[in-house]
């Protein structure tokens, strides 16, 4: 797990083992009929250097900023995102519109009678209706259709030509289409037409005089069956404007408020994670904040709190509630950039407080206000969203106390002791196993570790070392400098190494024991702590810090050559 590389490297005593490889003894060169060798097997070393750990996992969570000089661990999640939908979606608009002819047409059809022609112009203009104040200028469609229902009360032909200056297609023609009502001795007549708007863009400003009106034109010719027009008679579109897409909006789009909750998880810091106390002494939430619509938005939070623990909330503080607006885009395909910060100053409770409860997943709950200051002139395009990112970040800034983390691995005793009858010994001829750690260590980090051996199961056969609750103290915490001032940057810093030798003692009986009852895994088990943690004091981990870890071992058999 990177983010504990330095309690992780603690667990060094697997190559305990899977150092022990074959030794080939020539048993035959031996004379002595019995004795009782040790083999020093020298297991080899390790030296670890912050400044190479972080190398190795550049561009990972593991980061060492240049700026304040201290390793931070960086979570970087997308934790919510509002798209054009959230923001404006394009109502079906219902119209209907009814005429009478004017007394000059009613004339020329009474007066000329069967066969006469007549014509007159209706302009239909309607308001479009939306319920968040908006004012919309234009829209570029990609599917829509506008759908006409003709009924006429008049007792003779009627040829309807409608068309607008204000919808044109994307060959640049304006919308023409005729509607023809054949009279075959009753009234009223119907007719039913939908024009397919795909790819027409409309303007519902008519020319830059107005906003949120649709205008057609319609000239109708009339042809008079014989019978008189009376004067009652009237000719009625019931329209229906359905846009189901739009690829390009412009307008002002209202001034409303929308609700959601995002999250992140920072869930792999904690996946060992098994209890003790974790401190971070300043972290901070980064918030990169992404606009590619042309509206400003404002955002906050109402509250940041940890999904598997609901009462553990953040709910004030100007870092939840003075996120600077989003600016809008200036144009389709920009992108306009915010950023802010939530840390422990503009926050409370404090992120600190909220972190040390172990938090897995961080939830933001996120309101977005669309036009906070007021009308504006708009544009959303059909991938136009906002969204932000969140880089949780963690600087190695704090006291951990009694951190606890398991993990298990793969160990065949036999198989890495090279112990069978194949390879000239098998178990019963060792007496005991010793292998002895030389460390100096310049961490500001004390480790104890106990290991587990289990069967293939996972069921645990036995432990490494007796003192089985807290295991065998490895790893000494280097001393460190609290006297100067926090700010200063220097405090915190290690101020020499600790060196430190244990020998560990495995029994040949032990080992067969292990052996015989199946040992197949090794289950890790450590509880560490930070110089100076049981007092809280906060330290710091540089890149200069490094651990020397020199093994070595002896097997020591008993061997009886005699023939």
């Amino acid at each position: 797990m990177k983010i504990t590389f330095v309690l992780r490297f603690l667990l060094i005593l697997p190559i305990l083992f899977t150092a022990c490889k074959k030794q080939v003894i020539q048993t035959d060169k031996i004379e002595t009929p019995e004795l009782s060798p040790s083999f020093a097997i020298p297991l080899g070393y390790a030296n670890l250097n912050l400044g190479d750990v972080e190398r190795r996992f550049d561009g990972q969570e593991l980061v060492f900023n240049q700026a304040n000089q201290l390793f931070e661990l960086v979570y970087q999640r997308s934790i919510f995102e509002f798209t054009a939908a959230d923001y404006f979606q394009f109502a079906t608009q219902n119209f209907s519109d009814s005429y009478s002819a004017p007394p000059s047409v009613a004339t020329a059809i009474n007066v000329g009678g069967a066969g006469a022609t007549a014509s007159w112009q209706e302009q239909l203009v309607n308001t479009l209706s939306f319920s968040n104040g908006e004012s919309i200028d234009s829209v570029l469609i990609n599917t829509g259709n506008l759908t006409i229902n003709v009924n006429s009360e008049f007792s003779h032909d009627i040829s309807i030509n409608l068309s607008s200056p204000y919808i044109v297609s994307s060959a640049g023609s304006a919308l023409n289409t005729t509607i023809d009502l054949d009279y075959q001795g009753m009234a009223p007549l119907s007719e039913f037409i939908t024009v397919d708007l795909s790819g027409y863009t409309i303007d519902f400003t008519r020319n830059g005089t107005t906003t949120n009106e649709i205008e057609l034109n319609a000239t109708l010719f009339i042809t008079s069956s014989g019978a008189p027009i009376t004067g009652s008679e009237n000719i009625t579109f019931a329209s229906t404007v359905n846009l189901t897409d739009y690829a390009a909006v412009y307008g002002y789009f209202g001034q409303f408020t929308t609700n959601l909750n995002g999250q992140t998880d920072i869930a792999s810091f904690y996946e060992n994670f098994n209890g003790g106390t974790l401190s971070f002494a300043d972290p901070r939430l980064e918030l990169f904040l992404f606009n590619t619509t042309g509206i400003e938005v404002a955002t906050d939070f109402s509250a940041i709190f940890d999904l598997a623990d609901n009462s553990n909330v953040i709910n004030s503080g100007a870092g939840l509630t003075n996120i600077p607006n989003l600016a809008p885009a200036l144009f389709v395909g920009d992108t306009a950039v915010t950023t802010h910060q939530i840390n422990n100053g503009n926050t409370n409770p404090t992120l600190t407080n909220m972190l040390n409860q172990a938090s897995t997943e961080i939830v933001f709950a996120t309101n977005s206000t669309l036009n906070p200051t007021g009308i504006a002139t708009n544009f959303l395009t059909k991938e136009s969203k906002v969204w932000a990112r969140a880089n949780a970040v963690l600087p190695f800034f704090g006291y951990a106390d009694n951190f606890s983390l398991n993990d298990t691995t793969d160990l065949d005793l036999a198989e890495e002791l090279a112990l069978s009858p194949q390879d000239n010994f098998t178990v019963e001829d060792v007496e005991k196993l010793t292998v002895r750690i030389i460390t100096k260590n310049g961490l500001p980090v004390t480790g104890n570790v106990q290991l587990y051996f289990a069967d293939s199961l996972g069921a645990v056969i036995d432990s490494l070392f007796t003192i089985a609750q807290n295991g065998e103290n490895i790893i000494q915490g280097a001393p460190i400098n609290t006297s100067l001032p926090i700010s200063d940057p220097n405090y915190g810093k290690v101020t020499n190494s600790v060196e430190k030798t244990i020998d560990i003692v495995l029994t040949g009986q032990k080992l067969k024991s292990l052996i015989d009852q199946g040992s197949k895994k090794l289950i890790y088990s450590l509880k560490a702590n930070t110089t100076d943690a049981s007092n809280q004091t906060d330290i710091k981990f540089f890149p200069e810090y490094d651990l020397f870890i020199k093994v070595s071992a002896k097997i020591d058999f008993k061997l009886n050559l005699q023939q």
